[in-house]
């Protein structure tokens, strides 16, 4: 994996409330439930920023097609991949085929510049070529920076079931973690993977992880030397890293811990319902099928890890 550079400025995000297990409290079948005293203190009202940035991208992208990422709001920086020339993606509206990009960095919330990166993708990802009209949804906002990792040997030995990966089926990626968020349900920076209805379980890699989601919505965020966070907000997924599968609900997040280089430490930790304060409840309204966070998962529902058989 190509290094990725680590930028400064952070301005904001959904913080260490999914690693905060040293303040939680243990509840039967091996799930935790966060404390009152892991939560961030939050700023109700969103700043006009947010909705504004937001709707604008919505609609620059609205009509964009499979295999395609669109320059949603200021500032995306994108490096194409090494065999492309003529490329160009430097403005808002702006289309490009994803094979075309090696990665997207997006600039942090900035209110007095009026900066606040944001970039729609529309992934095939696993689904068949038969179903032109779905695909899979990626929302990139904030302090966030994604490479594509379709063709990356440890991606492909740790998962040969999935074959040959489609562009940005598998991808690294990192995000600001540690800042506050912009209000509440609007963390300031991550990425949001929506899958289309009625089509089964779609397949992506992302920092090593195989996540398969099906007919729902997750929001991710990531930091390198500490750990990824994988929360459903909407349907069900399953979880996969070092051998171990999770089984993920709505209302809850998995934890994996991360190298330094944004590869799995171990495996991903038991589900344990998230905060719904941190999840990104305004960005969920602006994706193709908008949708209200669900609550927390109730701990009496939580599942025990599985081997992973493939």
């Amino acid at each position: 994996m190509r290094k990725i550079v680590k930028r400064v400025g952070f301005s904001g995000l959904l913080g260490l409330a999914v690693f905060a297990l040293i303040a939680t409290s243990v509840i039967p079948n091996g799930c935790s439930l966060l404390s009152p005293g892991a939560a961030k203190a939050q700023v109700t009202k969103c700043p006009d920023l947010v909705q504004q940035a937001l709707a604008l991208s919505r609609d620059a992208c609205v009509g964009i097609g499979r295999n395609k990422a669109c320059y949603g709001h200021v500032l995306v920086n994108a490096e194409a991949q090494p065999n492309v020339s003529n490329f160009t993606f430097a403005s808002q509206g702006a289309v490009a085929d994803i094979a075309a990009i090696r990665s997207l960095a997006l600039n942090p919330y900035d209110s007095a510049s009026h900066i606040w990166g944001i970039s729609y993708l529309r992934v095939q990802a696993s689904l068949p070529d038969t179903a032109a009209g779905e695909n899979v949804t990626v929302l990139l906002f904030g302090q966030t920076q994604i490479d594509d990792a379709s063709q990356a040997s440890d991606v492909q030995t740790a998962y040969p079931d999935l074959g040959n990966l489609k562009p940005f089926q598998a991808f690294y990626f990192r995000s600001d973690t540690l800042s506050s968020d912009l209000c509440e349900q609007m963390p300031s920076s991550g990425v949001i993977v929506q899958t289309p209805n009625g089509m089964g379980a779609v397949s992506m890699v992302a920092n090593g992880v195989r996540f398969d989601v099906s007919s729902g919505t997750a929001f991710m965020s990531a930091r390198s030397d500490h750990a990824m966070s994988f929360s459903v907000v909407e349907g069900s997924a399953q979880v996969t890293a070092k051998g171990v599968r999770q089984t993920v609900q709505a209302g809850s997040q998995v934890a994996v811990p991360m190298t330094i280089d944004l590869k799995p430490a171990g495996p991903p930790g038991p589900p344990q319902p998230y905060q719904v304060t941190h999840m990104p409840g305004v960005a969920a309204q602006y994706m193709p099928n908008p949708i209200t966070i669900a609550p927390p998962f109730s701990g009496a529902q939580c599942q025990v890890a599985q081997p992973a058989s493939g």
